[in-house]
């Protein structure tokens, strides 16, 4: 995959930098993750997909959208591995954060 590999790759160079901005790679690695994902290699996806969350969080304000977003892209992952709880549970806040910034009418903002 060369989108997986150019990734792998500008996440090496950009984590080496001393003035590396880690929202940058939290980016690269949801984007990663997402790639991994669904080519099937679940277990180094599931890696990427953790830490851009955990940047995101440290890093972000609560409800900013990459937060509901990186939530959404694990449980993605988590559903297609079988371990349905937890992905249910990551669905779930990925949904309540979005309903805190476009109110409970989600659907109403997408044309739905």
């Amino acid at each position: 995959m060369k989108a997986a590999s150019i990734h792998r790759r500008a996440i090496t160079i950009l984590s080496a930098r001393p003035d590396a901005d880690e929202r940058e790679v939290a980016i690269l690695s949801s984007n990663l993750g997402g790639f991994l994902t669904y080519g099937g290699a679940y277990r180094e996806a599931e890696s990427l997909l953790r830490s851009a969350l955990e940047i995101d969080e440290r890093l972000r304000p609560p409800d900013h959208p990459f937060i509901s977003i990186r939530l959404h892209n694990l449980a993605l992952l988590l559903e297609c591995r079988g371990a349905y709880e937890e992905a249910e549970r990551l669905f779930r806040r990925a949904l309540a954060a979005r309903e805190r910034v476009l109110g409970s009418n989600i659907a109403g903002h997408f044309g739905a």
